[in-house]
């Protein structure tokens, strides 16, 4: 497996570092942005971008998905996914929903602390795996 300084592999990881990383910001300025922090640690960003690269660590094709359940499923042979599919499932639902006006109930402060706790925990196990 390619490790952590591959550049490639770095690319991914650097990214998914900045999408958590305006996530905080996001909640953290005035006026609160919950649902953009929402969508930064969602599957098509933080968490989904860290799973592409462990993808590219172990060599294997990136697929242009932001499904991250099914990434998941991609890496099963070098992760235990058991513990990440049923919060990732959670995650999902902020793929789209914060992107577009809605009439419905707006993200709140407690959405996007769950999102980036998420985030954050998949994020953790999956650099885990990846060889420094």
């Amino acid at each position: 497996m390619r490790p952590r300084s591959q550049p490639e592999v770095a690319a991914w990881l650097d990214k998914a570092e900045r999408d958590l990383l305006m996530a905080r910001r996001a909640t953290d300025g005035e006026p609160e942005l919950y649902d953009q922090a929402c969508f930064h640690s969602q599957h098509q960003q933080a968490a989904e971008k860290v799973l592409k690269a462990l993808l590219t660590a172990a060599d294997l094709p990136v697929p242009r998905t932001h499904d991250l359940v099914v990434l998941l499923h991609l890496v099963e042979d070098l992760l235990d996914i058991s513990g990440l599919l049923e919060p990732a499932s959670r995650l999902t639902k902020f793929s789209t929903s914060p992107r577009y006006p809605s009439f419905l109930a707006s993200e709140t402060a407690q959405d996007a602390e769950m999102a980036i706790g998420i985030a954050r925990d998949i994020i953790a196990q999956v650099v885990g795996e990846i060889p420094t």
